[in-house]
């Protein structure tokens, strides 16, 4: 049994760009309508390496994502679902079914071309129909577009992939941001006056071409270990 009613935002918001920071606000104002906590469910991975066995360099690692919502979105209660062969396989309405028992779901909202469930069966219409018979509430996010373009994560990457950080930004409507923790290395550049902190980010995360931290990037030290 949940501990708390929750309006669920549901999605993977790599980069957590534009259209997906619509999707948060709408889910933040139905919480605050219906007196619940605003909530994002979401994978660890990205389903498409597993389901479609696609190589996929993510904007931002779990914990990114996770900050980004939090400092720009204003919601904490990030939750992941670890994607395996099990989570791959689950029927859409037993999903959804789980996390409505489970995490007290009382009010969706997802992206107009979201998928979920076995084989992707899951739609946002087949979502739409599920809530209605259940008597929850649901709203979903048009498809939104900048100077004629669909804001989306893929065409962010290719923006990253080729150096164009400027526009890459407006997208995202956010500086990008990489986090992790700051470890100690061999204290060399300090002696040559250019003093250097060493982050290992997760493998398969995107990264500008030339090798930096270009401008409008932002590195957001988590902690620091020794």
């Amino acid at each position: 049994m949940a501990d708390k009613k929750r309006v669920i935002a549901l999605g993977f918001f790599d980069g957590v760009h534009l259209a997906h920071g619509a999707l948060l606000n709408m889910a933040k104002n139905r919480a605050a309508e219906l007196g619940a906590e605003p909530a994002v469910l979401t994978f660890d991975a990205h389903p498409d390496k597993l389901v479609k066995k696609e190589k996929i360099e993510l904007i931002n690692s779990a914990d990114g994502r996770a900050e980004i919502i939090s400092r720009y979105y204003g919601i904490d209660d990030v939750i992941f679902v670890h994607f395996d062969d099990n989570t791959m396989r689950t029927p859409w309405i037993d999903f959804i079914d789980s996390v409505v028992s489970e995490l007290g779901g009382v009010h969706f909202v997802a992206g107009h071309d979201f998928r979920f469930g076995y084989k992707g069966e899951g739609t946002s219409e087949r979502l739409g129909e599920y809530c209605r018979e259940k008597g929850l509430g649901f709203d979903v996010i048009s498809e939104m577009t900048k100077s004629g373009v669909r804001i989306s994560s893929t065409h962010i990457r290719q923006l990253i992939a080729k150096g164009d950080m400027e526009t890459a930004m407006e997208f995202l409507g956010h500086p990008h941001s990489l986090v992790d923790t700051v470890r100690y290395g061999y204290k060399l550049g300090r002696t040559i006056g250019t003093p250097t902190i060493n982050m290992y980010f997760p493998e398969g995360l995107l990264f500008h071409p030339m090798g930096y931290t270009p401008p409008r990037c932002i590195l957001t030290i988590v902690n620091i270990s020794r």
